[in-house]
């Protein structure tokens, strides 16, 4: 598929090398991009309630779960358990290895349920750190972001972040950055070695969305932020309304990746962790990297 316009150029990708789109067959809406330890790639379907399992070895695409109660953004624990957020559900779940539901580890906050979980990033030692956005504005709680301890302990540290999105670890997890659908501003913390979290700053902002590429959205809609992946040099990737746009470890931005539909969420993948997923609307795209990125489990 040919891009019709804004591919600027980026260090972290070959030249003249374009996203190619993999599947053949269109998903109803793809998100929540992660990877295992032989580098297959786990995405969810939304509108289908399915989880996808690319395999980077044969280029083959099979269902692993379905009816997944709105199953997005993921991780995996050292023993090579998923654990998802689920949006329709309102928690935060542990799956088995044939895609069934093993423990649910977040439900609530202060006996209410949580809004939306989104995504989540997984640390060394265990933590679990999650966005909570209120898309559907079920109004339990206020847009905000929480932690779950190695031992279950449920936290909520930010409520300033206009709808948070994706989340992210540095590759030494000693920060930890998050974007908001509804901002521009990429917020981080520093990670404190018992897991709390200090210092909130602004770590970069996204540019303007590229309008001719991504035709079909009101003026004023989605100029922000999606899901995130970064490599071992500190290149952050994040999917926003101007494409995929790479900000370099001084946190200036270096280049966008626009692929032919709007993106949603990046992770990296294959057996070199050098090759860039990006899901987005119906498809899902890979462009090679130079730089191989960072894959964030407990160990």
């Amino acid at each position: 598929m040919t891009l019709t316009s804004g591919f600027v150029s980026c260090p972290t990708v070959p030249d003249c090398v374009l996203p190619v789109r993999l599947n053949t067959i269109d998903f109803g809406f793809t998100e929540g991009p992660t990877n295992d330890h032989d580098g297959k790639i786990y995405f969810c379907d939304l509108k289908e309630n399915r989880i996808h399992r690319y395999d980077t070895r044969s280029n083959e695409f099979s269902v692993w779960a379905q009816k997944t109660q709105g199953s997005n953004g993921a991780c995996f624990l050292s023993n090579s358990t998923l654990v998802s957020c689920r949006g329709s559900a309102c928690d935060v779940v542990r799956w088995t290895a044939d895609g069934s539901v093993d423990q649910v580890l977040a439900s609530t906050y202060e006996g209410k349920p949580f809004n939306a979980p989104n995504d989540l990033v997984i640390t060394k030692t265990g933590w679990i750190y999650f966005t909570d956005p209120d898309f559907d504005l079920r109004n339990h709680h206020p847009d905000a972001v929480y932690s779950i301890s190695p031992e279950g302990e449920v936290e909520r540290f930010d409520e300033g972040i206009r709808r948070p999105n994706g989340i992210v670890l540095s590759p030494n997890e000693s920060k930890l950055i998050i974007n908001g659908t509804k901002q521009r501003e990429i917020i981080a913390y520093d990670v404190q070695t018992d897991g709390t979290l200090t210092n909130r700053h602004v770590y970069a902002s996204v540019r303007d969305p590229n309008r001719e590429a991504y035709k079909g959205y009101p003026a004023d809609a989605w100029f922000g932020c999606d899901g995130m992946a970064i490599d071992e040099e500190w290149n952050l990737y994040v999917t926003c309304g101007a494409g995929v746009e790479v900000f370099n470890r001084q946190r200036k931005s270096i280049g966008v990746i626009v692929t032919p539909e709007k993106p949603c969420n990046v992770c990296f993948g294959g057996p070199d962790r050098k090759m860039l997923f990006i899901t987005a609307q119906k498809s899902l795209y890979m462009v090679p990297v130079t730089v191989p990125g960072v894959i964030f489990q407990q160990i």
